[in-house]
């Protein structure tokens, strides 16, 4: 029997429709492993990533519980420092020196060797027994700080964690514990990655107890988890690329889990797929439409094919070009999730991926690398007076001629805003510090223009060398970082180096131990005041009022004076001045009545108001209570503030300036002319006096500048309704010229020198004496 010639036709193909079918499904084939290998590598890097901001914001908080639990030590150890030293302590009086921490949220107290709580902060607590809680047993035991799992507290209705330290009385034996409680949410609330959903940040102990858990708005305490996913965690000994399944509210995310040193805790950060691989769905959705269309479009070809074989070199040709289109969408796609969109450098993320795969080569473990943050100083100048269009386009030139500092195998990136990173593989100390010098040479040279204004940016870099097994990838952003903010505070457009011996670093270090001398200077009154006189020099001046200007002095503890050079820029790093700036006024106000009784007549003081205390808002508040407490007219003090400090903030300076003479004070505005626009700013500051710089004054009779400065100071003054005082004055000779230009007053080593406020007045200096140091 015969077959129909359609049915015979599909029962024998022709040998070129065989070779089509085959060359379609070999194709097809090679097409998803290519879109399974894709989704494989971007599924794997995405989850690198994940683990990499895991790790990151883990570190980052750790760092801040670490800071939060600092300062609550120091706290404690404050307190049991003055209990062991006095064998008391007066909550009420640390707290009016703004040394209790916390209001509301943390409690301080005292512990006795009972158990029986003998003092606290808030008051509510003595009496107490406390004899039955972990961490007073630990203290019996240990002498090492204690931080203890959450505790519901029976009197303040809250979750608490307790932190304690044994204390001892003069012959070593246990006299209770000093401790401060805090709310367990503070060592989780505000930490949030914008970004990221249903983030968890947690901060746990070594046996799995959670002393503070935050998933979104959602906090919970004394949770439990398996010890032993810590220990693997911290140790990285599962890094797997895939979400672990929590075992509290069952959902998976990517976990990190950093210790905090010196506390015995841990921080852990978990992000939820759903976002962190945000980036990777989009991908893999494209991925395979694109996809679906090349293996439709390689079907429809074979297809004509079939029909129309003196068509198949156009078919191959379509198939080659759909493979192309393949990879090269997989590629742009590839590109654009690691690379920076304004500047086309490659992002923060490829630049840890990079420098990951560096760390983890350990076939180059004898190669020398280098590390550099660069930050570009007057960005946020130009961003604020141009626009962020003339911002972006400054960033982009950057990059540019960034780029051509580097050889072709090493990285630049943008780490985001201003910030640039730079990895330079297989290049030691010495030939990074090349680059980097070179780096900086280039923008210094640089002029960027816009809308015909020229701008003059220049960069800071921190560089760190390393190699292999040195450091991790988180110390090393770190160390970076931190070179790069030494740099920019040595003066910017410099390179700083970072080694072990670093002193820069040791002197931060010494600015963190003159906090702990100022705060016990301020809770143990170890300041004196000190007085240095201002002298009338016109005939028609205020003779019968002895001016003063009042100057803090601290006594160490070898019981020398140290100068306040050594300690103000802490106080106004950390934030100390404002309180210091009121135990000045405080003092002040309440020995004046003493000084005029010593002096036998009327004394109007000059006290010093410093930058921070400008732009405190209660501050005029605190100046009217003083001035009624120790009965003193307001007529009788001056406020001094410095040119540059009113300049930084001169719309606070000027209203606090206009409220204090409302009072009835007098305003003296000090070091004028060592700014660059003190005639301007001199306007808008409805001040009594100007203080001329000393700068100008001590040189005046040699230096025809410096006398024309101080001579142009004092007459647009006088033009102003305005008396003038003029600094550093060392002779007769000096004063009688100042006596000849219309000066009102004079101060300085010449007139005399500063002496303890209340003690006998010293005699005037002798004439033609040098002045040494600024008073």
């Amino acid at each position: 029997m015969r077959l129909p010639a359609p049915l015979h036709r599909l029962r024998q193909p022709s040998r070129l429709t065989l070779a089509a079918m085959t060359a379609t499904g070999a194709l097809v084939g090679a097409l998803w492993l290519s879109v399974w290998w894709t989704l494989k590598s971007e599924y794997e890097m995405h989850a690198r990533l994940a683990l990499g901001q895991a790790d990151n914001a883990a570190q980052r908080l750790a760092d801040r519980a670490s800071k939060l639990l600092d300062r609550f030590r120091q706290t404690l150890l404050f307190n049991k420092h003055l209990y062991e030293r006095d064998g008391r302590i007066d909550f009420a009086g640390l707290s009016r020196a703004g040394l209790t921490g916390e209001h509301r949220r943390t409690i301080a107290y005292l512990i006795g060797p009972d158990g029986v709580v003998i003092a606290d902060s808030d008051g509510i607590g003595q009496g107490h027994d406390l004899s039955d809680r972990e961490y007073f047993r630990a203290t019996r035991v240990g002498s090492e700080l204690h931080v203890s799992r959450p505790v519901y507290g029976r009197l303040y209705k809250r979750w608490m964690v307790p932190m304690a330290q044994a204390m001892h009385d003069r012959l070593g034996r246990f006299a209770g514990a000093s401790a401060v409680a805090f709310e367990a949410g503070l060592l989780t609330d505000g930490f949030a990655l914008g970004q990221y959903e249903d983030t968890l940040v947690a901060v746990l102990r070594p046996d799995g107890e959670y002393l503070s858990r935050r998933t979104g708005s959602q906090h919970s305490v004394a949770d439990h988890i398996d010890p032993t996913v810590i220990r693997q965690l911290v140790e990285q000994q599962r890094r797997e690329l895939r979400p672990s399944i929590s075992p509290i509210d069952g959902r998976a995310r990517f976990g990190a889990i950093v210790p905090i040193e010196g506390y015995g805790l841990n921080a852990m950060v978990a992000l939820s797929p759903s976002s962190a691989l945000e980036g990777y769905y989009t991908s893999r959705t494209q991925v395979l439409v694109a996809a679906v269309f090349a293996t439709l479009a390689i079907m429809a070809g074979a297809a004509m094919l079939t029909r129309q074989a003196h068509r198949m070199g156009d078919i191959e040709a379509e198939k080659e070009r759909a493979q192309r289109k393949l990879v090269h969408e997989s590629q742009r796609l590839r590109t654009s999730l690691l690379s920076d969109a304004l500047t086309g450098l490659p992002n923060r993320a490829a630049f840890e991926a990079r420098l990951d795969a560096v760390l983890d080569d350990g076939q180059r473990q004898d190669l020398q690398h280098a590390l550099m943050f660069i930050d570009l100083d007057q960005f946020k100048v130009v961003n604020d007076t141009c626009g962020h269009a003339a911002g972006d386009e400054l960033l982009k030139e950057v990059a540019a001629l960034l780029g051509q500092e580097i050889r072709r195998h090493d990285l630049l990136a943008r780490l985001g805003g201003d910030e640039f990173g730079v990895l330079l593989e297989g290049c030691p100390r010495e030939p990074a510090l090349r680059v980097a010098e070179s780096m900086r040479r280039r923008i210094a040279e640089f002029r960027f223009l816009w809308n015909n204004r020229p701008f003059q940016p220049g960069i800071s870099i921190g560089v760190v060398p390393f190699a292999v097994g040195e450091h991790s990838r988180t110390e090393l952003l770190r160390l970076a970082d931190s070179a790069c903010y030494v740099a920019k505070e040595a003066g910017r457009n410099r390179v700083h180096v970072y080694d072990e011996t670093d002193t820069a670093v040791a002197s931060r270090c010494d600015e963190l131990d003159w906090v702990s001398r100022l705060q016990r200077a301020l809770a143990e009154d170890l300041f004196e005041l000190h007085g240095q006189r201002i002298l009338p020099i016109q005939p028609d001046g205020d003779h019968d009022v002895e001016h003063v200007e009042i100057l803090i002095r601290l006594r160490g503890d070898d019981g020398r004076i140290v100068s306040p050079m050594a300690f103000i820029p802490a106080a106004e790093r950390y934030g100390l001045m404002p309180a210091i700036d009121r135990w000045v006024i405080r003092q002040a106000l309440a020995a004046h009545a003493a000084y005029e009784r010593h002096s036998g007549r009327a004394a109007r003081f000059s006290i010093n108001l410093s930058g921070a205390t400008l732009a405190d808002p209660a501050l005029l508040d605190f100046v009217r209570e003083q001035l009624a407490v120790q009965g003193v007219a307001p007529g009788m003090v001056c406020f001094e503030i410095t040119e540059t400090a009113a300049i930084d903030s001169l719309d606070a300076a000027a209203d606090l300036v206009g409220r204090l003479r409302g009072l009835g004070c007098r305003i003296a505005l000090d070091d004028f002319g060592c700014g660059m626009s003190s005639f301007a700013y001199l306007k808008r500051l409805p001040v009594d006096c100007v203080k001329i710089d000393g700068g100008f004054v001590k040189d005046m009779l040699s230096e025809p500048v410096d006398y024309a400065m101080v001579e142009a100071i004092h007459h647009i003054a006088r033009r102003m309704g305005l008396r003038t005082v003029a600094e550093f004055v060392e002779d007769q000779a000096t004063a009688d010229a100042l006596r000849r230009l219309g000066v009102d007053y004079v101060q300085g080593y010449g007139v005399h020198r500063p002496a303890p406020l209340l003690a006998e007045r010293a005699a005037p200096a002798a004439r033609g004496e040098p002045q040494r140091e600024a008073a």
